[in-house]
């Protein structure tokens, strides 16, 4: 039996351009667990208002914090994943540790699926109470 334990968090721009940003708006603010508004009002304020000008307004905000290698998000996520997976192959050395993204790549189910583990126990990175999170 192989044990894997993958760390989730919600996802990042793959560039801090504006269709970027848009890109990764789009499933994170669509989710009913993120927004908590009839569907019927909220996708049209989000296809229509929102998701034409957010992302043009906060694209200087993740230019800002972008560096060469990256999204920061990404970046100390797989460096965390790194960390996690040393100390774990101290006491288990077949142990897998992978990671995910909610809303982005990668998705949960391709890293379950690539991990091909037996038991996994999953750490989401975003421990906040929000039905996003525990519902």
């Amino acid at each position: 039996m192989s044990d894997g334990c993958l760390i989730v968090g919600l996802g990042t721009p793959k560039s801090p351009a504006p269709e970027d940003i848009r890109d990764f708006l789009k499933p994170f603010l669509s989710d009913p667990y993120v927004v908590d508004f009839p569907r019927w009002l909220w996708k049209p304020i989000l296809n229509q208002i929102v998701l034409r000008v957010r992302p043009k307004k906060v694209a200087p905000e993740y230019q800002a914090i972008w560096t060469k290698a990256g999204s920061p998000l990404e970046v100390y996520t797989l460096a965390q994943r790194a960390a996690l997976e040393a100390e774990l192959r101290k006491d288990h050395p077949d142990v897998v540790v992978g990671h995910a993204m909610t809303y982005t790549e990668p998705s949960i189910a391709q890293a379950i699926a690539e991990m091909n583990v037996d038991n996994l126990v999953l750490i989401p990175l975003y421990p906040q109470y929000a039905p996003s999170t525990v519902a």
